[in-house]
């Protein structure tokens, strides 16, 4: 039998190569086990909100910090996820794309027929590719705040979508001192599933998977087109897991008659929705997992109560149109104060995060 030094060469290279391949993968996860294990005592437990576009997610992370930090301007600023949670101190985190990741993302809007347009008109028109190459690839940063206003400003200059930096931001981490979320739990605000950059709409996708709780939010009308379409991909994604997804109806307080409506027409309209085969497909778990709220009508009364809301501002008009629809007067608003809030539904949804969703999941 002729021995073939070629071929045993061949061989033995390919096993060797194989070998330093695993041993790679090893280091690898290694390294990420030790970072793990040196992280904070308190384990993250992350609650991803996710929706269309102008579904109220940044409203309703407001409301649940009782202070407004996330952006909520008339035009869609999430283009990166933007994590808040409760910290010893006030801290904004940025951390921004490689050079690798944003050659993907800039395919992503190349072979985006619907979205190319949009995005580079924007992204032209602030001339953000004669900033790239401050911000691309540059290291994490962390900026310390004294109050919550400067941090405030310090976030809306990483997100505003009027901010040519904010192109190349991967990531915004927010420290906030004293709110109402326990240690651990992190609120993700993320860029919606229909951006027009695909590319940022994957990040969602894949976040879903990490997250340990999803809340998909959608205004009351929503229970047809996108909305369904982005709760059936959430579930999808979510698996054997779905009761982990959470169906949170938005800006109840704009209906008219919004006890009478949401309690007798909306919501057996949403449960019938939702039950179906390709949703939760359970009506307890319909029932359950569907909550609806009103963010922006709790912010205005917890403004109003504390002094931060005053009659020259635009919110006061806004107060007094919610008011009318839910049969309160102006002046009957310290009397109905509790019942207002109750109506809200947000400290319902504080509580049930508290001693259900993070609970259960610990």
């Amino acid at each position: 039998m002729e021995f073939n030094d070629k071929k045993f060469d061949k061989d033995y290279l390919a096993k060797v190569e194989k070998l330093r391949y695993l041993l790679a993968e090893a280091t690898n996860l290694t390294n990420e086990l030790s970072s793990w294990l040196t992280q904070d005592d308190i384990p993250e437990f992350q609650i991803a909100l996710v929706g269309t576009i102008k579904a109220g997610k940044s409203t309703l992370i407001n409301a649940l910090l009782n202070y407004e930090l996330a952006s909520t301007c008339t035009t869609p600023e999430t283009a990166a996820l933007t994590k808040f949670k409760r910290s010893d101190r006030n801290f904004v985190q940025i951390s921004f794309y490689n050079e690798d990741e944003w050659n993907t993302l800039w395919a992503s809007v190349n072979n985006s027929k619907s979205g190319e347009n949009i995005f580079l008109e924007e992204y032209n028109a602030h001339n953000a590719e004669y900033e790239k190459a401050m911000w691309l690839g540059r290291k994490e940063q962390k900026v310390e705040c004294d109050n919550l206003e400067k941090l405030k400003d310090e976030i809306g200059k990483w997100t505003s979508s009027k901010s040519a930096c904010h192109y190349f931001v991967k990531e915004v981490l927010v420290g906030i001192k004293d709110i109402n979320l326990p240690y651990g739990v992190v609120l993700v605000d993320t860029p919606g599933l229909d951006d027009v950059v695909e590319f940022r709409s994957n990040i969602t996708r894949e976040y879903i998977d990490r997250a340990g709780a999803v809340f998909v939010c959608s205004k009351p009308d929503g229970f047809t087109g996108r909305t369904m379409m982005t709760l059936t991909k959430v579930l999808d994604r979510a698996h054997d897991n779905i009761e982990k997804v959470y169906m949170i109806v938005t800006q109840i307080d704009t209906i008219n008659n919004p006890k009478k409506t949401w309690e007798n027409d909306l919501q057996k309209e949403w449960v019938r929705y939702l039950k179906g085969e390709s949703k939760y497909r359970s009506e307890d778990l319909a029932k359950r997992n569907l909550i609806p709220v009103s963010a922006y009508l709790y912010t205005m009364l917890q403004d109003y109560k504390e002094g931060r809301l005053k009659e020259d501002d635009d919110r006061y008009f806004d107060l007094g149109v919610a008011l009318l629809k839910l049969g309160v007067r102006e002046n009957q608003l310290n009397d109905h104060f509790d019942e207002l809030i109750a109506f809200t539904n947000i400290k319902f949804l504080e509580n049930k995060i508290n001693t259900e969703i993070v609970a259960k999941r610990k």
